[in-house]
């Protein structure tokens, strides 16, 4: 999962969508409101995809070194992945919140 991750996150920042659209990239109600929205969360979310990989794959050599059952092995896997999926979101989607300009 890790090398899925980082394989992605590297297509996303030698490849960013240079528009909203509904199929590529960082989508969110929040991240498509605007252009601004939609650069900053593709930059900021491609960083936090590499670095969630580099985690994953971390993860991946210590279930190598240290023996365990093949559910426990499972279950660090899902976990893992789906804790790097919530820190994309969750981090991205506060950068975004912070950028935003108010309404006038």
């Amino acid at each position: 999962m890790g090398s899925i991750f980082f394989i992605s996150g590297l297509i996303s920042h030698f490849f960013p969508p240079k528009k909203i659209n509904q199929w590529y990239g960082y989508r969110t109600t929040r991240s498509m409101k605007n252009q601004n929205n939609w650069d900053l969360a593709q930059q900021f979310s491609t960083q936090k995809m590499i670095k969630g990989s580099l985690v994953l794959i971390l993860i991946s050599f210590f279930k190598i070194v240290i023996t365990t059952t093949e559910t426990t092995e499972v279950w660090i896997g899902v976990l893992s992945s789906i804790a790097v999926v919530a820190y994309i979101l969750l981090s991205t989607e506060n950068e975004l919140k912070k950028k935003e300009t108010p309404c006038q």
